[in-house]
């Protein structure tokens, strides 16, 4: 029987309401097979000590600590890599598969990740996460906070998850070259794509074949869009981005179920899921005017 090391980094910073890896593991326990995985996580929120005690008590998790004498040339796709090599030494092996997942996004049904991992074979090498909301930035990818690949494959070709791609004209993002090395050996990615009903935002709050949800930026303090970074004055859109991020991010903790539903398949005009939005924006807007305000 195959199995899945699922990669995760968890970044520096974490919500009132709660933390993300925790939200994102949970989910993993919820909707998974404790025998078919086993998660490898790189722990950037290390000053966080009874964060880090509550991520020793979980099962199949491998944890790996940030270290601040430790220089990492990407904080993102290092870790990753280490994490990749960490897996291989504990067994890791060809008939394998190897998972991402951000710690902002995570399942939201049972069987998704037999489900993903079974599209992959020797015409399709690539499943997962399919990020073309950004298209005019940037070519569509597969991102990573949904990105199947099997060992072999990674191995046949050579892959690195730390590679940084300095291209003259195209932008590119963590872990977009494996796309870009399916494509150029002409095998075919099953695509998850954005399939809400319902949307806060065009790029946050995604969920995808209706199987894994994206929050975007979760453990990012400023973030900015591949199609906005042209823009002249990003200052009142990179406001505005923030604002629905932090919106949605109390929404998601607070009110799960609800905004979850509305996102798959709720009303639009859902009179109570509009309310909510409606108080805590305002609550996020006044926020910095007064202290104390969660």
């Amino acid at each position: 029987m195959s199995k899945t090391a699922i990669l995760i980094v968890n970044g520096p910073s974490d919500t009132p309401y709660g933390t993300w890896i925790e939200m994102c593991l949970s989910k993993i326990v919820q909707y998974t097979d404790p025998a078919g995985h086993h998660v490898f996580l790189w722990n950037n929120n290390t000053h966080d000590i009874e964060l880090t005690k509550r991520l020793q008590g979980y099962r199949n998790l491998t944890l790996v600590q940030y270290e601040q004498s430790q220089k990492l040339t990407h904080f993102h796709r290092e870790p990753l890599q280490r994490l990749y090599q960490c897996a291989l030494r504990e067994g890791l092996g060809n008939e394998d598969y190897v998972f991402t997942l951000d710690n902002d996004s995570f399942p939201i049904k049972t069987g998704w990740l037999p489900y993903i991992t079974s599209q992959l074979n020797e015409k399709t090498v690539l499943a997962g996460v399919w990020r073309d909301e950004l298209k005019k930035g940037i070519k569509p990818y597969v991102h990573p906070s949904g990105l199947c690949i099997s060992v072999d494959y990674i191995k046949s070709r050579d892959l690195r998850f730390d590679t940084i791609q300095n291209g003259e004209f195209d932008a590119s993002d963590t872990l977009s070259h494996f796309t870009d090395q399916a494509r150029a050996d002409e095998r075919t990615i099953f695509k998850l794509r954005r399939s809400n009903k319902n949307n806060y935002h065009r790029l946050l709050g995604g969920i995808y074949g209706d199987t894994i949800y994206h929050h975007g930026a979760g453990s990012r303090n400023s973030f900015k869009l591949w199609d906005e970074r042209h823009l002249s004055n990003l200052k009142p859109i990179r406001n505005r981005n923030r604002l629905a991020r932090d919106v949605m991010t109390k929404m998601l903790f607070l009110h799960y179920d609800t905004y979850i539903a509305w996102l798959r398949n709720g009303k639009a005009e859902d009179k109570r899921v509009k309310r909510l939005f409606q108080v805590l924006n305002w609550q996020m807007r006044i926020k910095q005017y007064v202290p104390g305000l969660r």
